[in-house]
This record gives C-alpha cells, sequence and structure tokens, in this order.
C-alpha cells in the first residue's frame, strides 16, 4: 500500500519533494490505530476527479484527468486492503494549494513481543520451492516459460485463459504470476487489472508481463514487472527478482537448479 502511493507520488512530483508521515492512536486495547500520510508537491489532482480516484474502472472509461494523475487500479487496490484492515483511504490538495496528501488508515492488533522474531524466535529459510502461476495459450511459448521456471527452482501451474487464472489464485497462494503474449479470453494487460482488482490478498500477487518490443529488457512500476520478448533466462529471472524485492524468504528460494 504504502509502495502504490508513494510511487504515484514521486512520479508525479518533477521538483519539491515527498513526505511520509506515520501516526498511531489506540483503537482499543487489543488493537491501535495506524495512518500514513504520503504529501507531495507535485500538480494534485483535477477537483473534478477527486471522487473517482479510488474507484477501479476499465481501460475505455477511466477519465482522462485520472490517467493523467496516474492513479486507477493501484489506488483501486489500496482501498480495498485498508478496507480489510477494518480502515479507510482518503485524499486531500495540499494545504498550500500545491500538491496532493493521499493518506490511508488501517487497525493493527497488539503484539506482547518486540518484533516478529522475538523470544528467541529467529528467521528460517525454508527449502520450499517458489510456486509460479503462468497465463499463456500458445504452447510453444508456454513451454519456454515451463523450462527456465523449473530451472529456477519454481513449481509451475498454467492457465490458458484469464477465467482460469483467476480461478487459480483464488484457490491457493502463489509466489508470482507471469503473463506471456496470448490468453484465449482476455488481453495479458486486461488479466494483470483483473488479478489486481481480486477481492483477496491475491491482488497483492507480483506480476510479471512478457512485452514484445521493449526498449530496456525490464521496466518495473507499482502494478507490474514488464519483460521484453523474446525473453531469456537471465533477463526472466532478474525481473522475478526484481518483483520479489520485498520478500526475502522468497528471494533466497531462486536460484539455477539446472
Amino acid at each position: 500500500m504504502c509502495r502504490i502511493v508513494t510511487g504515484n507520488a514521486i512520479r508525479f512530483t518533477d521538483s519539491g519533494g515527498v513526505t511520509i508521515r506515520l501516526s498511531a492512536g489506540e483503537a482499543s486495547n487489543a488493537s491501535s490505530s495506524l495512518r500514513v500520510e504520503v504529501c507531495d508537491t507535485g500538480s494534485g489532482v483535477p477537483e473534478s476527479s477527486r471522487e473517482q480516484l479510488f474507484i477501479a474502472m476499465g481501460r475505455d472509461t477511466i477519465d482522462p484527468n485520472i490517467k493523467q494523475a496516474g492513479t486507477g487500479l493501484g489506488l483501486h487496490l489500496v482501498r480495498k486492503l485498508a478496507e480489510m484492515m477494518h480502515g479507510d483511504v482518503g485524499y486531500a490538495p495540499a494545504e498550500d494549494g500545491t500538491g496532493s496528501i493521499f493518506w490511508f488508515e488501517v487497525k493493527l492488533r497488539h503484539s506482547a513481543k518486540a518484533d516478529r522474531f522475538a523470544d528467541g524466535e529467529q528467521m528460517s529459510v525454508s527449502s520450499r520451492r517458489l510456486r509460479v502461476l503462468v497465463g499463456e495459450s500458445e504452447p510453444a511459448l508456454r513451454s519456454v516459460l515451463l523450462g527456465y521456471l523449473k530451472s529456477f527452482n519454481c513449481v509451475v501451474t498454467c492457465s490458458s485463459n484469464g477465467s482460469e487464472l483467476l480461478d487459480a489464485l483464488s484457490a491457493s497462494a502463489y509466489d508470482a504470476v507471469i503473463l506471456g503474449h496470448e490468453l484465449t479470453d482476455t488481453a495479458p494487460e486486461d488479466a494483470a487489472a483483473d488479478v489486481r482488482a481480486l477481492p483477496s490478498t491475491a491482488a497483492m500477487t507480483p506480476v510479471l508481463r512478457l512485452v514484445e518490443g521493449l526498449d530496456t529488457p525490464l521496466r518495473v512500476n507499482a502494478m507490474e514487472t514488464l519483460i521484453r520478448s523474446p525473453v531469456t533466462a537471465e533477463v526472466l529471472m532478474e525481473g522475478l527478482k526484481q518483483a520479489l524485492a520485498n520478500d526475502p524468504i522468497a528471494n533466497a528460494q531462486l536460484y539455477r537448479i539446472a
């Protein structure tokens, strides 16, 4: 949630800066509220678009002002996650009239431990294999991706259409989703948007998508990691490492076994 909101702020702030403020307040004896505010000195959001900022819409129906502000499915995901954590989201123009303030607030349970690994616990890296979901209907490309991923210590599930892909994500947890060039019922970019719109934590699954003619081997943004196609094993490995950068345990399991 922080990465999405902060990424938007950085991307659309040409001068000045971005400030992140965190504050906590006790909600009850068992939980507290955590509020995160991201303030920027960018161009702000047009007043006509503010009520739609956290609403997911199809590509053809998104207001041009919202597109210009760089919002859409990312902010919709932030709202859905905040609601799942019994919280809320919001937007306000900066006090000086230049820039924006995006915020979200969630409730967190109190813990008797000082940190996640307190009281003699240690973080251990299990020997589990990474679980990757591949969406591709063309047999040759699917075979290439399957071969690469198996050599990366991954267990792979393949789906040929977007409906199967979403059903698989809803039924089980995956470390990453990789979308190829073709699905039988939807475009890969639309499938990526559908993943982000899922009403569960599956919407947070890292998404990598193959793109023909991409000007760089890799391009990472808040929503997905784009990989130039035809893909090589080295670039796919690097893309996975970047997509899983915030998950050190998963990253530790990503290595060549063949």
